[in-house]
């Protein structure tokens, strides 16, 4: 019975022993699992990091149950990480470079760099040097003191001090890189613009004589900052030479003397190819009343470009033979207006405006023969005058004229043919824009004039209006004049009036007829993505 009772108590002592062991393994657990168990229900803990801690060699993000997150070296001074900022600290920048595959740089003992670049070069100054195998070009590239070959990696060879007066590079003694914002001729290279120092740039003449003879071939800028009146004849006649005029300040006028007859500017002259000549931003070209020519003359192969708010204005050409007021087109010349750019006020026996070559009465604004002309964005042609045939444009013997986006050709008279246009053999595309308010006084055709001459005509409308033109009978808007179009057919030569688009193109309806000379008797010729409205 005492052996039994002993045994018992044994039993019952390892029992509470272990109930005390689990109690305090339950409770070391729970004084584990959280450093907020407040609301009495939370068993599991999850760690809210607090702002950085540091001291003087590292930083590191702290829990409140005591747990880090974290912890590293300072990079830098102060460190980008935790702002540490050690005052007492100086930067001692490596003397040699540091690097990856990207870029190099110098590095303090704190973490901190500079010196931070794009490797350039192979190698590069660091040292590096990467798999590429150079290619150089074969172009020159150049500085004010030396030339060189350049690899597309930023490495250089054949690296030489200029010699020779063109250097071999094409750099002239005396030229500098300068940014061309003051008046003065400027010449273009491939790394900006040399001022030539020797030529005034209000002395037009001496400028055109100056890019006709200088060796360095290639587009030269002429900035002017004052009016300039001119003798004119200033001929662009070398091969690939071209000239872009602007003005500085605000708008600056090139005017034709009074006393003197002839145009101010004519290029490609002769036979030499690749000539250009751009009236640019502020510039406006003006002749006089008692002038015998055009303002500006373009022949075979050379191309004129209007841009900006450039202004041609204020000419009479009293010739009778070879018209425009503003403008010449020779044979394959070719005639570009964009921008802003205005044709206005000019008076012809034909081409007022612009003539793309006729050797009979042409046009009041322009007048085309085998050349082409091109109006493009906001560019117009107004009020000018024609004594006979194309108030605004007059298209001869094969010239192409093209009309597009917002283009206008407005408030232009003629007295017999055409008063807006006035196709007198030859083609005219009109893509956008609008013909309106011109007038043709006594004749036929208010806005557009179609006829042949010893090639067909072609009129055809895609996108654009013809409207409020007049014609005949003291400028009547309607009657049998053809106040928006006038069509005279031939029986040798295709005359195509059209409205389409792409390869489908159908004939404008012409309802009054009398033999072979058709009038659009309506007043309004409307034509949305090549349907007739």
């Amino acid at each position: 019975m005492k052996i039994k009772i002993k045994q018992f108590v044994a039993m019952h002592s390892i029992a509470i022993i272990a109930l005390f062991a689990i109690i305090a393994f339950a409770f070391t657990a729970l004084s584990l699992t959280g450093c907020d168990t407040s609301n009495g229900n939370d068993t599991t803990h999850t760690h809210q990091w607090g702002a950085w801690k540091s001291n003087a060699a590292q930083h590191w993000k702290e829990c409140s149950c005591g747990e880090e997150y974290g912890r590293a070296n300072h990079n830098g001074n102060p460190c980008p990480v935790c702002d540490y900022n050690d005052s007492s600290h100086t930067h001692s920048y490596n003397d040699t470079w540091s690097k990856d595959a990207t870029q190099h740089w110098k590095e303090c003992s704190c973490g901190d760099k500079t010196q931070i670049a794009n490797h350039s070069g192979n190698p590069c100054v660091c040292g590096y040097e990467s798999g590429h195998s150079h290619s150089y070009s074969d172009t020159w590239s150049k500085d004010a003191t030396q030339h060189w070959k350049e690899c597309s990696c930023g490495d250089k060879k054949d690296v030489a001090n200029h010699s020779g007066n063109p250097c071999i590079c094409g750099f002239t003694s005396g030229d500098e890189i300068v940014e061309p914002t003051t008046a003065g001729l400027y010449r273009e290279t491939g790394s900006g613009y040399i001022k030539i120092d020797t030529v005034t740039p209000t002395n037009i003449s001496a400028v055109f004589t100056y890019v006709n003879n200088n060796a360095a071939a290639g587009a030269y800028l002429l900035i002017i900052g004052e009016d300039i009146i001119t003798t004119g004849g200033c001929y662009l006649n070398r091969t690939d030479a071209k000239l872009t005029i602007t003005g500085t300040g605000s708008m600056r006028t090139i005017s034709l003397n009074t006393t003197a007859t002839g145009c101010i500017f004519a290029i490609g002259r002769d036979t030499s190819t690749g000539i250009s000549l751009t009236i640019g931003s502020n510039i406006t070209l003006k002749g006089h009343d008692n002038n015998e020519d055009s303002v500006v003359k373009v022949y075979t192969g050379a191309v004129f470009t209007m841009q900006d708010n450039a202004k041609i204005t204020g000419n009479s050409n009293s010739n009778s033979l070879y018209g425009g007021g503003g403008v010449f087109i020779s044979h394959e010349g070719t005639f570009i207006m964009k921008d802003n750019s205005v044709i206005s006020n000019n008076k012809a026996v034909s081409g007022g405006g612009v003539l793309i070559y006729g050797s009979v009465y042409v046009g009041g604004g322009v007048s085309t023969s085998g050349g082409t002309f091109i109006m493009n964005d906001n560019a117009s042609i107004s009020g000018n005058e024609a004594s006979n045939r194309g108030g605004g444009v007059y298209s001869l013997s094969g010239g192409i004229f093209t009309m597009n986006d917002n283009a206008s050709i407005s408030g232009n008279e003629a007295n017999n043919w055409g008063g807006g246009v006035d196709i007198y053999g030859g083609t005219f595309n009109m893509n956008g824009g609008t013909i309106s308010g011109n007038k043709c006084i006594e004749g036929i055709g208010g806005g557009v004039n179609l006829s042949g001459v010893s090639v067909g005509a072609t009129f055809r409308i895609s996108n654009g209006i013809v409207y409020g033109n007049a014609a005949g009978n003291n400028s009547n808007t309607s009657g049998d004049s053809g106040a928006a179009l006038y069509v005279t057919f031939s029986s040798t030569h295709s005359i195509n009036a059209q409205y389409g688009s792409g390869e489908t193109w159908t004939n404008i309806p012409l309802p009054f007829t009398s033999s072979n000379i058709y009038g659009y008797r309506n007043t309004t010729i409307n034509v949305i993505n090549g349907i007739l409205q």
